[in-house]
């Protein structure tokens, strides 16, 4: 962590020192052009713009993206073993789509994902990215729609045999008709939960005829009652996934904001911890409930 701090620290004194040095030639080529000392202050002044506009804005893009991973690697992923910055790899759109999560345009182009992640928990493998991707709503050419957020994925390798297979789709995250041919097309059969609350908020599908255990109902209810920016959560053998509708854990660092440990170390997505102890529970409580029964 020490090493992180000076590297960075290194960097944004570097850039406020070239900032300061423009910006002073800048204010130099003014006073000359005032002087009558046209031509050099003009060049001096244009050379002065194009570093700035240029080299440091360029830079400070630079710098700003090395904060964010350090703020991925040790704030947002902290709890994870061997955490790993995957930046926009990791994920394709035809896994995204063989997932059946959500309604996704298979084509070139239509997945956006950026600021990845990687890490172990527990023994399982998490991974996550901010997202956006397009899916169809209608059959015209310009029927396109757009879901954008943050996709959460836990794989367990030792629950291959895991008979669940089911999704839960916030309802009004895509139109009615597309959620429903999504649905039919992925072989989903929809189902009611016996909660009114729940099943008002949310439409939860199955693809086989087991009955999704009581104690994963109640922990899904907790977890979609209790966070606002659920889209939709999906659990098959050996692997769940959440989506988190509009919800970013990364944004614009500026170079002279301070740069503390609190910046780096701080937890950037609210959910964070909910969703690590869902995925925990799917992991460990599931095997509990089949060896009861």
């Amino acid at each position: 962590m020490r090493e992180t701090m000076d590297r960075l620290s290194g960097a944004q004194n570097r850039l406020r020192n070239a900032s300061m040095v423009l910006l002073a030639a800048l204010a130099v080529s003014v006073i000359l052009i005032l002087m009558k000392i046209r031509i050099p202050g003009l060049v001096l002044g244009t050379a002065a713009m194009v570093l700035y506009f240029g080299w440091v804005k360029w830079q400070s893009r630079k710098y700003s993206g090395q904060v964010t991973e350090a703020n991925i690697l040790h704030g947002l992923a902290a709890d994870l073993e061997d955490p790993k910055y995957l930046g926009k790899k990791g994920l394709t759109v035809e896994e995204l789509d063989q997932a059946a999560i959500l309604p996704v345009q298979v084509e070139k182009g239509s997945l956006l994902i950026f600021q990845g992640f990687e890490g172990k928990l527990e023994g399982s493998r998490i991974r996550g990215w901010e997202t956006t991707f397009r899916y169809r709503r209608g059959t015209g050419r310009t029927d396109v729609a757009f879901l954008s957020g943050t996709l959460l994925l836990c794989s367990c390798g030792n629950r291959t045999a895991d008979p669940q297979d089911w999704v839960a789709i916030r309802r009004g995250l895509v139109n009615d008709h597309v959620a429903q041919d999504f649905l039919k097309e992925k072989s989903y059969t929809c189902r009611k939960t016996g909660n009114r609350i729940f099943d008002e908020r949310f439409i939860l599908a199955g693809r086989n005829q087991e009955e999704i255990p009581k104690t994963v109902m109640k922990e899904l209810d907790i977890l979609c009652g209790d966070l606002e920016r659920i889209g939709a959560v999906r659990c098959q053998a050996g692997e769940t996934m959440v989506f988190l509708d509009h919800r970013f854990y990364t944004d614009h660092v500026r170079v002279q904001q301070p740069l503390t440990e609190d910046l780096i170390l701080h937890n950037p997505l609210p959910e964070r911890d909910a969703i690590w102890g869902f995925f925990r529970f799917i992991q460990q409580g599931t095997e509990k409930e089949q060896d009861e029964s």
